[in-house]
């Protein structure tokens, strides 16, 4: 369950875990997303540049290469008489051939552009170097890792959210949707979140864990995984509620969400009350080493 409010810093999307613990993740707007984009283009243009420079000084052993296949022969034929069948004059073969570079460089660019933000949202879950800069991250809806389905469909709708140009559809959608998604997002159930630091004493968090205490705990790829930024704020504020108070008052505060969270990577194992701070602190590092 989720609901949705405005912080000092923007929109929030409040969830509801089972164990009633509520966490606010603030939504990125427009502009800053627009902002991590643009990084992440740029960079796209440098690798389809690159790329271009590198068939460029190998075009001759490309063409070679390509001639072996007949039905390449047969499209590079085709692509000749569309754009030399003239009818109306010398000025349609380059209107024509203008049209083909467009068209194809269209498609590159989805390709690419697509390829590009799956390869980092999948292995660095979420985030990109545009997103890694601005402090930004894709997350389902529901505040768990973003899968590479997700990440396809999200990306292919891209296409869709830049028309007719400048990503118009893709900002009108924005504001329209009170998660602030584009088309990407709503088909792929995905939001764009803030990553800023929590408030609060960091003393919990920078505890050093003895090897004997981590070695007690061994999580499956799977089980970390699991672990995504609204399991992450929730340990970590779990963490630095506990510190503030008694040992009393805040072991029922830990046990909530240790239950929360054993529930969440579906660990069977039972954890004992005296090692649930050590198992949060454990997995919690276990799970940011994957960031």
């Amino acid at each position: 369950m989720s609901e949705l409010g405005i912080g000092a810093l923007g929109p929030v999307d409040t969830l509801d875990t089972p164990e009633r613990v509520r966490l606010d993740l603030e939504l990125a707007g427009p502009m800053s997303r627009a902002f991590a984009f643009s990084i992440d283009y740029v960079l796209i243009l440098l690798l389809m540049t690159v790329g271009l420079m590198l068939v460029v000084s190998g075009s001759q052993q490309i063409i070679e290469w390509l001639s072996q296949f007949s039905f390449l022969q047969d499209l590079f034929e085709r692509i000749e008489r569309f754009v030399l069948d003239v009818e109306d004059g010398d000025g349609s073969a380059v209107l024509r051939g203008v049209a083909l570079s467009i068209g194809i460089w269209l498609i590159l660019d989805l390709f690419l552009t697509t390829c590009y933000f799956l390869t980092f949202e999948t292995l660095l879950r979420g985030r990109t170097p545009g997103k890694i800069l601005t402090q930004l991250r894709v997350v389902s809806a529901d505040g768990r890792v973003i899968g590479w389905r997700q990440s396809l469909l999200r990306n292919l709708l891209r296409m869709v959210d830049a028309m007719p140009a400048g990503y118009l559809v893709g900002f009108v959608a924005m504001l329209a949707s009170p998660r602030i998604q584009r088309l990407g997002d709503l088909v792929a159930n995905t939001v764009v979140i803030r990553e800023r630091q929590d408030p609060g004493s960091d003393a919990a968090l920078e505890e050093t864990l003895a090897p004997e205490v981590e070695a007690r705990f061994r999580f499956t790829r799977d089980e970390i995984a699991a672990i995504g930024e609204v399991e992450r704020s929730l340990i970590r504020r779990t963490l630095r509620r506990a510190e503030s108070l008694s040992a009393r008052a805040g072991q029922p505060i830990v046990e909530r969400t240790t239950q929360a969270i054993t529930r969440r990577i579906a660990r069977l194992e039972a954890v004992g009350v005296a090692e649930q701070r050590d198992f949060l602190l454990t997995l919690l590092r276990a799970s940011e080493r994957l960031l």
